[in-house]
């Protein structure tokens, strides 16, 4: 039987040279991206020269000087989630961006501790720590793939981020994907063109990956 994630995460992040305050959701359904009502509903956070932050339904919004992050952790939003993005990049279609992320991150619990041990020393043998560490166990361990433009990372292990502290938890299984590319020449079209072209490629690869690295050993 197949693992099912218990949580996940969907991300796409553009590195560039934004204008934070003016992204806001009034903004957003002027320009027709959003509806008056999920502007009206919306929960705004910060609105600064420096920040904007704010939460549309299942999305959240958040615009610093190098980088927008649009992320949710509903699952059925990742097509609105793309438009959303590709929406904002059309209408900045004059913001120099140089980077773009597609992320995504799945948390699994295992079956057993002793699942979740021998998961760790399936990923991580620790014959080679013999002698140099006592009792040594996966913290986290990062895969790299290297393409043309950018790399696609693999990070795994049993510690998560929850609510800006880190979390290390029996049983707990994370995968983080980081699908990354650099943008060449420099252009908000560019970065549309790549979330549109790659993102649900990118969600489908990565929930297999993940999938089989939670997967135990007997089970599949």
């Amino acid at each position: 039987m197949k693992p099912t994630p218990h949580t996940e995460r969907l991300t796409i992040v553009v590195v560039g040279q934004f204008n934070p305050v003016i992204v806001t959701p009034l903004w957003l359904e002027k320009e027709q991206l959003i509806s008056a009502e999920v502007a009206a509903s919306a929960q705004l956070e910060v609105t600064h020269p420096d920040v904007s932050s704010f939460e549309i339904g299942e999305r959240k919004v958040q615009v610093l000087r190098d980088r927008m992050i649009v992320t949710t952790a509903d699952a059925r939003a990742q097509e609105t989630v793309r438009d959303l993005v590709c929406g904002l990049l059309e209408l900045l279609s004059h913001t120099p961006t140089t980077k773009l992320g597609l992320n995504y991150e799945a948390q699994f619990i295992l079956s057993s501790t002793e699942a979740w041990h021998a998961k760790g020393h399936s990923l991580a043998p620790k014959g080679p720590w013999e002698g140099i560490l006592d009792t040594p166990g996966l913290m986290s361990m990062t895969m790299r793939e290297t393409k043309t433009g950018g790399y696609f990372d693999v990070k795994v292990g049993p510690t998560a981020l929850v609510k800006g502290s880190l979390l290390h938890k029996e049983g707990l299984l994370v995968v983080n994907v980081n699908d990354h590319y650099e943008l060449t020449p420099p252009s908000a079209d560019n970065a549309r063109h790549a979330v549109m072209s790659n993102w649900l490629k990118t969600l489908a690869r990565s929930r297999q990956i993940a999938v089989a690295l939670a997967t135990e050993d007997g089970h599949g």
